[in-house]
């Protein structure tokens, strides 16, 4: 896998002290480029809207990006 990208609200955003779902799918993926957008208290349309964002901007090929 290329490209590694996650999003969500405190249950996906990584601290030091706890291990997410995300941080295990990296660990079993093992992707080239790895990027988590979450933050604690996100809604619906951060999520949606910074993932977009991030993607645009960072020109990721969507073939490529899971």
């Amino acid at each position: 896998m290329k490209n590694l990208i996650v999003n969500g609200c405190s249950f996906t955003e990584s601290t030091n002290k706890v291990n997410t779902w995300a941080d295990y799918l990296q660990a079993q993926l093992n992707p080239e480029y790895y990027k988590n957008l979450a933050r604690g208290g996100a809604g619906n349309k951060f999520i949606c809207d910074s993932t977009i964002a991030f993607c645009e901007s960072n020109n990721l090929s969507p073939t490529e990006t899971t």
